[in-house]
């Protein structure tokens, strides 16, 4: 113990001389403190409020808390009780207060409504984060509830508490890490400081970054908290707004693209790459195809200083000049929900917007909004001779026997100023298949893909010192057709459902599951069967668009199964059927777990079916994403009357017990590694479908279950995301239509079709006179373009 103090301490004094342990700056290779983070589940109520002049003077109507002790924090942000107006004070002692400041809120100020990070994001009121520099003692008021009822949460990105042994481990850290490099090579832009040089990996993201096909529009935000930081301190205040957005918000990454301090210094924002269209998290609605830009401070009385403007300005000229946006312009963008707009009205906006032209806010602040003019000016002035709006119509080429379907493709772009330019379309092996040149203000060309091979084609517009623009043209059969787009899972379901059962009161009976929990949902498939939808719905209240596909497809009277317990299907869910004037029967099927969940269901299918079969599949752990075993066998007991019986890997729930006594053979899904050997020799009859992988497995599925072993004319397969984790609920809500339309469920990665998927379709032998064809499951986010376009190219 002596020698290894001894050890620390000496490495902390080596450290001090060296200059290792000075405090965090922007400067490249800067000591980044571990983060350290609290959370406090309300605030005591001062026990006599008149004692204290600083508490006294509010009316009896606030709710006012005691000084609290904390760990040492810089930055703070609440979760606000509902409809409640609360603000803060923060000491480093105790003694010296900070004036109260407002908790602020921005319910727009994040993902976009219906998105995997939105449902996934925390359903409480969350305030503004702010930056306090050094406090260990926070109080709060509340009115219109009480401080009990106040979420507190504390971060420290500045290394407060950090003692003298820990920051030498941050030092060595930094040390063995190396100086980072920077974030991208800003030609013509602002040098710009790496997510690695201000210490993203304290942030703990998750998830990988989605992408706009295109950017069309900058939105220019303030961060709505302090201006008292150093230019030594803001990257300690961008970690605190990230692990704030990541950790207590629960987004994917930081909201916004790029941030800038005060000083003028600019900070890359969300991960994935500042010269791509990155999906952020700063303007509700509108997320998607623009890129947000944050001032760090508020700023409704005075606007950000020159330099913070100037860089802001760079910012939007390089931006403009990356996506070829026409700063003049203006752009119609389809809201997708925000407090402003509705979603799917259309919204007229210029190339540089504030957040409240999106969004009922006062962002970014009064005193900068103002100066945007002179932004959309400032950033003209800077902007580079370019290409402008380039576009291809239509970009997605149809090809069949008889030819061209939707042809010919024209190419176009505008040119600032007019001077000459050159196109050139390649093929996927890169070879030029057309080209064509001119002068001018616009550039156009029309090219005819008759005979085209399929694949993704490549266009490009250059023109002297323009950065040239670029972009792809799918050239496809169109085997598979993509059905539920909706990034929302609900409205996919909904458009499920319509495919299936297309005529009104054709389905018998429905199924309803919780949109953003697979757990008790992973059953669902074979209930749902060959005669009833399965419908997806937020898990506190049903949403008004399954209300109406239920009236849509089935009789009054019918059979409703809820999937799951109260906590996954509230009791206001259940009420709202019940009392519906239909008069459906409202049968819920939850145990105390998903084994026994599954276990009522398949009571409820084998009795319906008559079958002596059932198959099995894993049901954790969850981070390994267990549902995709179940979602194939599930497209195949739909079909069948076959249900899915959820179990452990190494051990067999007991709730099991009561159906397998009644059955006279079982079906394995998946291999050792997903249910061991163990388990499965404790079923009955049991038969082992698995493949190298869950693609596999799936595969095994249509070969041997489905017996889909060689091609024939007419064939038909459902596609799905089998890996990215939100994809499982299209490709469960799908099982129905799978089951009507004899179309065995294959997975693949959201930008690539797996080995075993592609072996397994080559296998079978299509081409012209025997051709398959299908459904991609989901939007762009679960199953892309380009897989859609190889698997229809594997189908034909």
């Amino acid at each position: 113990m002596f020698l290894r103090s001894t050890t620390i301490a000496a490495l902390a004094a080596a450290l001090l001389c060296f200059g290792l342990l000075a405090p965090v700056s922007a400067q490249p290779g800067a000591v980044i403190p571990e983060t350290a983070t609290a959370e406090l589940d309300g605030l005591p109520v001062a026990d006599d409020r008149a004692a204290d002049p600083d508490t006294a003077r509010f009316a009896a109507n606030w709710s006012v808390s005691e000084s609290v002790a904390t760990m040492p924090f810089s930055f703070v942000g609440f979760e606000l009780p509902q409809d409640a107006e609360a603000a803060f004070r923060t000491s480093a002692d105790g003694q010296a207060w900070t004036s109260w400041t407002t908790m602020d809120t921005n319910p727009d100020e994040g993902p976009d409504p219906g998105s995997p990070e939105r449902r996934a994001a925390a359903d409480g009121v969350m305030s503004e984060g702010v930056w306090v520099g050094e406090a260990r003692f926070v109080q709060a008021r509340v009115m219109g509830a009480s401080v009990n009822d106040l979420g507190v949460h504390l971060i420290d990105t500045a290394g407060l508490g950090r003692n003298v042994a820990q920051r030498a481990a941050d030092a060595v850290a930094a040390a063995w890490r190396g100086t980072p490099g920077p974030a991208v090579a800003t030609v013509g832009g602002p040098p710009i400081i790496s997510r690695a040089q201000w210490g993203a990996e304290e942030c703990v993201t998750k998830g990988s970054p989605s992408y706009a096909q295109q950017v069309e529009l900058g939105v220019v935000h303030h961060t709505a908290g302090s201006n008292s930081y150093s230019e030594s301190d803001a990257p300690a205040v961008v970690r605190g707004i990230c692990r704030y957005h990541t950790q207590s918000n629960g987004w994917d990454d930081i909201g916004y693209n790029v941030l800038v301090d005060r000083y003028g210094n600019v900070y890359e924002g969300r991960a994935g790459g500042l010269e791509r269209g990155v999906i952020g998290a700063h303007a509700g609605g509108f997320n998607t195809g623009t890129f947000g830009v944050s001032v760090l401070g508020e700023f409704t009385g005075w606007a950000p200083p020159a330099v913070a403007q100037e860089a802001v300005a760079r910012v939007l000229a390089w931006k403009y000049d990356m996506h070829h946006i026409d700063a003049a312009a203006t752009v119609v963008k389809t809201s997708a929900g925000s407090t402003k707009y509705p979603a799917g009205q259309d919204v007229t906006l210029s190339a540089g917007i504030g957040h409240r032209d999106v969004s009922s806010t006062t962002c970014p602040g009064d005193a900068f909004y103002a100066r945007l003019g002179w932004l959309e000016d400032r950033a003209l002035q800077l902007s580079d001779d370019m290409f402008v709006q380039p576009s291809v119509s239509p970009d997605r080429v149809r090809v069949s026997d008889q030819g061209v379907e939707n042809g010919p493709v024209t190419l176009s772009a505008g040119l600032k100023p007019s001077g000459s330019w050159s196109v050139s379309v390649r093929d996927p092996s890169g070879a030029v298949v057309h080209s064509a040149n001119g002068s001018g203000s616009t550039a156009s060309t029309t090219w005819q893909p008759a005979g085209a091979p399929l694949g993704t084609y490549t266009y490009e517009f250059t023109g002297g010192d323009r950065r040239p623009a670029r972009g792809d043209i799918h050239v496809s059969n169109d085997a598979v057709k993509r059905i539920a787009g909706s990034e929302n899972p609900t409205t996919a379901s909904v458009s499920l459902s319509k495919a299936a059962f297309s005529d009104a009161g054709s389905a018998s009976h429905g199924v309803i599951a919780r949109s953003d929990v697979f757990a008790d949902a992973m059953t669902g498939g074979p209930l749902a069967g060959t005669d009833g939808p399965l419908l997806l719905t937020g898990g506190a209240s049903l949403d008004r668009s399954v209300t109406a596909e239920l009236e849509r497809v089935l009789p009054a009277g019918a059979p409703v199964y809820l999937l799951g317990g109260e906590g996954a299907l509230s009791p206001q869910i259940e009420a709202a059927l019940e009392g519906h004037p239909r008069g459906w029967d409202v049968v819920r099927l939850g145990g105390k777990e998903r084994a026994a969940t599954s276990a009522r269901v398949a009571e409820v299918v084998l009795a319906r079916s008559g079958q002596g079969t059932a198959m099995v599949a894993r049901y954790g752990p969850d981070d390994k994403q267990p549902w995709a075993d179940a979602l194939s066998g599930g497209a195949y007991g739909a079909r069948e009357g076959i249900p899915v019986l959820l179990s452990l890997t190494n051990q067999l729930p007991k709730p099991l017990d009561g159906v397998l006594a009644g059955l006279d053979d079982t079906i394995v899904l998946g291999g050792t590694a997903a249910i061991s050997s163990d388990v499965a020799g404790q079923l009955p009859s049991p038969r082992r479908v698995n493949g190298k992988d869950r693609a596999g497995t799936a595969a095994a599925v249509a070969a041997q279950l489905w017996e889909r072993t060689s091609g024939a004319d007419g064939d038909r397969f459902v596609v799905g995301g089998g890996y990215s984790s939100g994809a499982w609920a299209y490709a469960l809500a799908g099982a129905p239509l799978a089951a009507k339309q004899d179309a065995p469920l294959l997975l693949v990665l959201r930008d690539s079709v797996p080995p075993e998927t592609e072996s397994y379709l080559e296998g079978l032998g299509y081409s012209g006179s025997r051709s398959a064809s299908g459904w991609v499951l989901g939007p762009e986010t679960a199953v892309n373009t380009n897989v859609a376009d190889e698997i229809s190219g594997l189908l034909r």
